[in-house]
């Protein structure tokens, strides 16, 4: 047997002990850390397995040295037969692709030849003990074999003319493995095998493996090693913060229950015990929690609170417009609220009906192209659970449900989180909780965008008639009143003004409900001609001044109709209700936007405030004032009215540059 033959001294030797115990701590952390972030990759579970096998073989080490128990010997045989088993298959699951060790002949092999030592060892032990003489340097052979296999195939992979990724995690492998197996095998096994006698004890060879872990755990850190972004999570550290907090507890209550029952016996020992024990349970829940509290505080900056993300939100309302901006808002917030890569909502309660609302955070370009179809059957296969725990290599997603009464209108998928983090009991909670807000802004943005979608097509509708009226009242009564005007014998000097004031108000009347002027030479020629005839009408002083834009620059139609349409509703307000004596109207552009200004100098009203973006806007405080702001909501742009008592008004339209596209104008 490979006894971990070491000379008796060295076997009871404490730092021996401590250094196999400490080794195999380390390998049954990595195995099982590297285990639960990639459950799903095959390479993963094969090393866990390596690591388990190497852990148990290295904590009975000691026990198996000189006089050992039977139980140590077996445990440690069964031990290596593992490690030599696993460490083949972990290799060639990492560095060939399509490999699958269940329909491998070498698995199979390997299987076979353990199966047969197995057998052989027990008929040993049971039977025939000089039995192991032959089953001892097959069983060494069969570790070495392992092992060494494991570099060449390693060895091959590292070669410059593979892919870069695999050659890194290869050449990180081999490095690994070779410099912690090398010295076991090469100085204790080997030995063995051809003179029987190590030239180094195994207790000392063996301690080279820690190079295993520790050139994995870098990789991991590094380079994402096995996929892994992230070894050891939150949820890892609080629950070994626990188990520390539990070992202090009970080492304090271990004392003190020794102290107490040496000072009292019988019943009130008993008690006194019973006290303390309560005691325990109680001060652990109080110092587990405070002991997380700290952790998360000092390393993860606390834990999301529902009260803060609200606060949040709330003032992003305020502050946006549109209810596509809420939703992104309120999607952004979720990205910092949970430190989050990406935040997806979509709508639709049928996978055919799907599609994509909004995608914020870094990654939401790969959730949307990759994570999403390649988890779709999943997510749609939990359709009407509220939270669903998604798993995309090693990063931890969450598919949330946005529920409106009575149906689903959607889902959200939030994650992966920032720097490979998973989603803790309390995030999930708060998940739930902020679930109903996040339905009820989409749900209210669909019906907003309904609601906008009609009324941008009852304006349509509007403009379309008023185009269809100038041009019936143009080819219709207009000509009739002009054949009028034409000299006539017997026509009365009375007539002849009566018709011509016909004319001048047919045309008056079709150039309102449609100016073509608009149309024909552009938005500053309408707004010169709409200002001339304030001028002739009334006794308004005007003007009309340009900044950034010359007289024949053309835009996007409804913007122009738009600015238009608002101008000419201002202008109608103040001569209505005003008492101006003044009328400035400003057109500008900048990088950015293009401004659009009525200014007038009369009596100014008292509009109801109501906040946007920080200026004072207004719902009230004049004729007409909701459908100018319903015309300027359709080409994305913002309407600011200004005024007070005494002081005039002032009417501010904005359209972003996106939504002014200029070219060369015809000349008038």
């Amino acid at each position: 047997m490979i006894s971990v033959s070491v000379v008796d001294e060295l076997a009871t030797e404490g730092r021996v002990k401590f250094s196999l115990w400490i080794l195999g701590a380390l390998f049954a952390v990595l195995g099982s850390a590297v285990l639960l972030r990639r459950p799903d990759l095959n390479s993963a579970r094969w090393f866990a397995g390596f690591a388990g096998a190497a852990a148990v073989g290295l904590a009975v080490g000691p026990a198996s040295a000189g006089p050992a128990p039977p139980w140590a010997l077996i445990v440690q045989f069964f031990s290596l037969i593992g490690v030599g088993f696993t460490c083949l298959p972990f290799v060639a699951t990492l560095v060939l692709d399509g490999y699958r060790p269940r329909k491998s002949r070498l698995v199979w092999a390997f299987a076979a030849v353990a199966v047969v030592l197995t057998l052989g060892y027990g008929f040993s032990v049971s039977l025939l003990p000089v039995a192991y003489e032959f089953v001892r340097p097959i069983f060494l052979l069969y570790v070495a074999g392992s092992f060494l296999g494991s570099m060449v195939v390693l060895a091959i992979r590292s070669r410059p003319r593979e892919a870069f990724e695999m050659r890194r995690n290869s050449r990180v492998a081999l490095f690994g493995i070779t410099a912690g197996t090398l010295p076991f095998v090469g100085l204790t096994v080997i030995p063995e095998v051809v003179v029987s006698r190590s030239l180094v004890p195994d207790s000392i060879s063996v301690l080279a493996g820690i190079l295993i872990p520790l050139s994995f755990a870098y990789a991991i850190t590094q380079f994402n090693f096995l996929g892994i972004r992230r070894l050891v999570h939150r949820g890892m550290v609080n629950l070994l913060t626990g188990l520390f907090t539990m070992t202090l507890l009970i080492g304090g209550l271990s004392a003190a229950e020794s102290i107490a029952g040496e000072l009292r016996s019988g019943a009130a020992s008993v008690v006194l015990r019973a006290a303390l024990l309560a005691l325990g349970v109680g001060a652990f829940l109080i110092l587990r929690r405070g002991a997380r509290s700290i952790v998360d505080t000092l390393f993860y900056g606390g834990v999301a609170q529902y009260e803060d993300f609200v606060d949040l939100v709330r003032s992003d309302q305020l502050s946006i417009g549109s209810s596509g901006e809420v939703i992104d808002g309120i999607a952004a917030r979720i990205v910092e609220t949970f430190r989050l890569e990406s935040v997806v909502l979509f709508l639709g309660d049928r996978p055919h009906r799907a599609r994509l609302l909004t995608a914020v955070g870094p990654r939401s370009n790969e959730v949307v192209g990759e994570i999403y179809p390649g988890r779709a059957s999943q997510i749609w296969e939990s359709h009407g659970s509220d939270l669903l725990d998604l798993r995309w290599d090693s990063d931890s997603l969450l598919v949330m449900a946005l529920k409106s009464p009575g149906h689903q209108i959607g889902f959200a998928i939030l994650g992966p989180k920032a720097a490979g983090e998973v989603f803790l009991e309390e995030e999930k909670r708060l998940a739930l909780t902020m679930g109903p807000l996040l339905a009820m802004a989409v749900d209210q943005s669909i019906l907003s965008t309904e609601l906008r979608e009609l009324n941008q097509r009852l304006v349509g509708a509007q403009e379309m008639e008023r185009k269809r009226m100038a041009a019936d009242i143009h080819d219709g009564p207009l000509q009739k009143a002009i054949v009028l005007t034409r000299p006539r014998e017997g026509a009365s000097m009375e007539q002849d003004e009566l018709a011509k004031e016909l004319v001048s108000e047919l045309r008056e009347v079709c150039s309102r409900l449609r100016p073509s002027i608009i149309d024909d030479l552009g938005l500053y020629s309408a707004l010169e001609w709409l200002l001339d005839g304030v001028s002739d009408r009334t006794e308004l002083l005007t003007s009309l001044s340009l900044i950034g834009v010359d007289e024949d620059d053309r835009f996007d139609p409804d913007g122009e109709l738009t600015l238009f349409r608002i101008t000419q509703e201002s202008i109608n307000n103040t001569l209505k209700h005003a008492n101006a004596t003044r009328i400035d109207v400003s057109l500008s552009r900048s990088a950015d936007e293009l401004v659009l200004m009525v200014v007038d100098d009369g009596v100014g009203f008292s509009p109801s405030p109501h906040r946007a973006g920080g200026a004072a806007t207004f719902e009230s405080g004049g004729v007409g004032l909701s459908g100018m702001r319903e015309r300027v909501i359709h080409i994305n742009g913002s309407l600011e009215i200004s005024s007070s008592p005494g002081t005039g008004t002032t009417v501010m339209v904005r359209i972003p540059a996106l939504q002014a596209q200029s070219h060369v104008g015809i000349e008038a």
